[in-house]
Order: C-alpha cells, then structure tokens, then sequence
C-alpha cells in the first residue's frame, strides 16, 4: 500500500518580548473613556486647586450684648459685579468716572449686596446687622490701589435670649476663614482690641480700612474658634449659651489639627488625587509605605522651612507644579503597575513641592503668637491624618478586588487616567489662566 505523501509546514519563531506595559488591553478603553468623560462633565467644571484667597472674618463678641464681623473683601471689585481678582486700576477708573449721585447709588447697592449675600442668623433667624464701610477720604489718603476699600463691618446687638450664632456668605466670596473672638466676658480686653486692631469698639462708626488691622493672626490666643468655609458654605453653629472655649495649647492643637485635616478632607481635591494615585499604583502595603513615607518626610520638610521663612517660592510657580505631580504620577501608573526604583525619588520630589502649597496656606491662616511650632506641628499632623484618610477610604473600597484579573485593566488604569487628565486640566488652567 503506497505511503500517502504528509505535507508540513514550518513556521519560524519570533523570541518574544514579553508583555509591553503601554499596551493596554482593549477592553480597558471602553470604561476609562467613560469614566474619563463622566468625570470631566460632572467634576472638573467645578473643581479647581485648593483657593490660595480667603475671604479673612473675624467675628468679635462683645461685653454688652454687640458683635462686631469684620470682613476683608475687595469693596471696589463687588460694587462693580467683578471678580476678587480684577485688575485695580480699571475698577478704580470704572468707579472715579461716575458721578457723585452714581457713587452714592453705587455704594448703597454694595449695602444691600451685604445684606443679601452675607447670611447671619441667630437660633436660626437671618438677622440684618448695620452695614458700615471705610472713609472714603481715609482710604484716599491711605491706598492708591482701592476707592471704597478692602474691609466692611456688619455690627449689631445680639438678641437677649439668643443661644446659637452661625455665618454664611454667597458664593461670590472666596472661601472663608473665619475666626470668633469672644470676649463677652472680659471688660478689660475691650481696650486691648482698639489699640491691636485699629477699630474703636465703642462707636460703630469708626473703621480703619487697614487690611490687616483685623488679621486673625495678630489676635494670637483670644481667638477661640477658626473656620474654613468653602463657598457658600455655612459656618458651624457657635454656642453663645454656654462658656468660650479658652484659648490655650489644647485650644491651638485642636484648631490647627481640623485646619490641616479639612485642608486634605475635603478641600484639597488636588492632594486627594495625588494620594490617590500613590494607592493605585500598587495596593500592597510595601509599596505604598515607601511611597507615603517618601512623600510625608518631602513635604513635613518645605513645609516647616516656607513657614520659617528658610524658603519661599511664588504660588504662581508652586501651583501649577503641583497640579503637574498629579498627572505625572498618575500616568506613570498606566505605564507601569509596579514601584520602580526611582518612584519614592520622584515622590519625594514632588512631595517638597506639596509641602510649599501646605505653607502657603498655612501662612495664610496665620499662626498664633506664642504657638507658632505648636500650631504647625498640630497642621502637619492633621494634614498627615486627611491623607490616610483617603487611603484607608480607598482601601476599604478597592481592596476587595484587587487581586482580580480585572482590576488594574479596569480599575487602576482607568482611574488613574482620569485623575491625569485632570492634572494635565488644572496646570494648564493654572499657567495659561491664573
């Protein structure tokens, strides 16, 4: 029987190359585009780089029964319907060429954009205090930068049988800091606030239209309660029924601890991600430790030299530096699920970075004389806790399928690309429009 004749074909080999981290499976597309769009449509509209401006409050509780608000806005800007930040020299063309009956008409409309913006209620009750600006003639002499000027007193007395105080203002007003000083029960200090302040509590009328005159940082320890309010936000309910909390060590600790927690969770969107990003490279605890340890010593390190005046760099630069770390890290993440040598370097990097952006705001709080290491150390370690925080929160959400298949086509990738994205958005917002 003939053999039948069995044709083979050879085919030639290629040495593979392993696995290329950039390319991407393809069914990871699908759901990072959609995450992308959806978070681009919903959140980066409305969110931005923690504010470096503050609207500066300070809430004076007075022997007697009055208050006293004082707040640093820039009255020029808000008379005209534009931003904080509007160039001075246009709006005090703008404000020079009307007439003395437009500046009149002007000057009461920015009353009662005081009374409908800026919220004040008693037990819950919208209270209408007595608005009362600077001297024009006083800030003429004064400022060649502002015609109505920089500050405005919303005074009254405090209904007799009132318990609670809170304060709210529009979002036309940049976040809040807000700082009560409660003297009710201290005659003596009365004296001491005219002298420090500039303001004569006496008499309503009197107001010194020096911006810092009311500095919370200069009021040191009477301040017995600071707040950070986001826009439109609404103060935390202060207790006038019971005793002030006295000022003291405990006091600063426990302020500046919320203040550096809040500052993370949930003010800083741009740290959250950045955190973030560090979690979603790797969930084991060894490469995240190496990370977080790199980034806390990089940023604990700046932050205490800024806040000393060691080291000083313009926020215009830090800013968008900052913003730059986050898409940078997060698309490492797409390259590479794995820590790399030279990742705790680059955190480490990034994270002195971090701590000049911790230090501007923190300069902006202002730190109390006589507690000034206090308060920083008691900043950094609230801060420290936000970001574990949102690593523990990650954590709990993510760890359940971290070792799946699935979960870095489907999850980290997609993530981090999102997160990317919107470092690539806030630096070039940042840089191109500040």
């Amino acid at each position: 029987m003939p053999k039948l004749a069995v044709r083979t074909t050879r085919y030639r080999t290629v040495p593979s190359r392993g696995p290329r981290p950039w390319n991407l499976p393809r069914y990871c597309f699908l759901p990072a585009a959609t995450m992308i769009t959806i978070f681009a449509l919903l959140v980066v509209p409305r969110a931005t780089a923690h504010d470096l401006s503050f609207t500066r409050t300070t809430v004076v509780l007075l022997p007697g029964g009055d208050f006293r608000i004082d707040m640093q806005v820039d009255l020029d800007a808000l008379a005209l319907g534009m931003p904080q930040d509007a160039d001075d020299v246009q709006l005090m063309r703008t404000l020079n060429a009307m007439s003395e009956a437009e500046l009149n008409q002007t000057v009461d409309d920015l009353r009662q954009t005081f009374l409908r913006r800026v919220r004040i209620r008693f037990d819950n009750e919208v209270f209408l205090p007595k608005i009362t600006f600077p001297d024009q003639n006083t800030v003429a002499a004064r400022s060649t930068s502002t015609m109505l000027g920089l500050t405005v007193r919303m005074a009254g007395l405090i209904p007799t049988d009132a318990t609670n105080l809170s304060l709210q203002a529009s979002r036309a007003f940049p976040p809040l800091h807000i700082s009560f000083v409660d003297v009710r029960g201290h005659q003596v200090v009365t004296d001491f606030l005219n002298e420090m302040l500039g303001f004569d509590y006496g008499t309503p009328s009197g107001l010194d239209d020096d911006p810092e005159s009311f500095a919370s940082d200069q009021l040191g320890n009477l301040v017995t309660l600071r707040q950070i309010l986001e826009r439109g936000d609404r103060s935390e309910i202060y207790a006038l029924d019971e005793p002030p909390p006295t000022p003291g060590r405990l006091n600063v600790i426990s302020q500046y601890l919320y203040l550096g927690f809040e500052h993370i969770l949930p003010l800083g969107l741009d740290h959250m991600l950045f955190v973030l990003s560090l979690f979603l490279l790797n969930t084991s605890w060894r490469p995240l430790l190496a990370q977080v340890t790199a980034f806390t010593a990089a940023h604990t390190f700046t932050l205490g030299l800024s806040t000393y005046g060691i080291v000083s760099l313009s926020p215009s630069l830090v800013e968008p530096l900052i913003t730059l770390s986050i898409a940078w890290v997060a698309f490492e993440n797409v390259i590479t699920g794995e820590l790399k040598p030279w990742r705790p370097v680059v955190v480490f990097g990034f994270g002195l970075l971090h701590g000049l952006g911790f230090a501007g705001v923190l300069a902006q709080l202002g730190l109390p004389p006589g507690e000034y290491l206090t308060a920083l150390l008691s900043f950094n370690v609230g801060v420290e806790l936000g970001q574990l925080a949102v690593i523990l929160g990650a954590f709990l959400v993510l760890s359940p399928f971290q070792h799946r298949d699935w979960y870095r086509p489907r999850i980290s990738i997609p993530m981090s690309l999102t997160i990317g994205v919107i470092g690539l958005y806030w630096t070039i917002t940042r840089v191109f429009f500040p």
